[in-house]
Parts: structure tokens; sequence; C-alpha cells
């Protein structure tokens, strides 16, 4: 509904537009994930678990925004790095802000440069050693999707 609203024509579902039981389909879309999030015009961030909207809290970690596990779960932080747009939203839909306009929050809450959140190809300037503090605290359900979901940000292929 939101593509709708926003006027594109095309939408990706990571969730729903692989197909997980095909490996060679499997394999094409995780080397290329990072790639298919920053050529996206806009990029949509639901955060199931943020219910409220305070940002101006003084103590932004105490929020719930800040404390969602879209912080913290590995596969999105290539949705986080990737794409130069992306907007938020609560679990009701609700449109917090653009990643931009958050870009000193998200910095805090990820230790991630605010150059880096707004440009991918700044990236590449960050040493490796601090491209893994940005995965060190990060959630996957399989061990192994650590390792892909680094694949875009260290700009490697498997």
């Amino acid at each position: 509904m939101q593509a709708w609203v926003d006027n594109l024509e095309y939408l990706w579902v990571d969730t729903n537009c692989i197909d997980k039981s095909n490996s060679a389909e499997l394999s094409e879309a995780i080397n290329s994930m990072f790639s298919f999030y920053s050529r996206a015009k806009v990029c949509y961030a639901y955060l199931h678990d943020v219910h409220d909207i305070i940002l101006d809290c003084p103590d932004v970690h105490a929020t719930q925004f800040a404390q969602s596990n879209w912080f913290t779960r590995g596969w999105t932080l290539q949705e986080l790095l990737a794409p130069k747009n992306i907007i938020i939203f609560t679990s009701g839909w609700t449109r917090i802000r653009s990643k931009d306009l958050l870009q000193n929050i998200i910095s805090e809450v990820t230790r991630i440069p605010v150059e880096s959140l707004l440009s991918p190809d700044a990236i590449r300037g960050v040493s490796i050693a601090n491209r893994m503090i940005w995965v060190a605290n990060r959630v996957t359900t399989r061990r192994e999707d650590i390792a892909y979901c680094m694949l875009g940000i260290f700009d490697i292929n498997m």
C-alpha cells in the first residue's frame, strides 16, 4: 500500500521475493542484496517493535525507537547502509521519519558514523576494524547469516 501511495511502479520485498528452496536463486540474492538496496529509489524499514514515535526524549536510548531490534538484526545492517533513502515506520505503519532526518540518533544507537549512513560510497573509506564493530553486536538466527550480511559492507561476493 505504501509503495502505491508513493507512486512507485515496482516493489521488491526480500522476505517474499526470494525462493529459498532454490539454492542458486538464494545464493544470487544473498550476493546481490547490498546492490539491490543501494539501487532502490526508497527503502521502507518496518520496525515491528516500535509503537510510539517519541524521538525528542532527553535520553534517546530509553525510547522504543532506539531499542528496536532492527538496529541489532544482522540482515538489517545492509538495509541501513546501502540505500540513500530510507523511510522508517512504526508497527502501525505510521511514518516516523527518513534516515537522513534521523541520522544523528541512528549514528548514536549503531555507532556508525553519519557519513557512512548517508553515503554507501563512504563505507569503503572506513577501516575494516570499524566496519567489524558495526557487525559485532548483530544477531542472526543462523550462524552463517552473520557472514552473509557483511558481504556488501566489505564489497565481497561468494
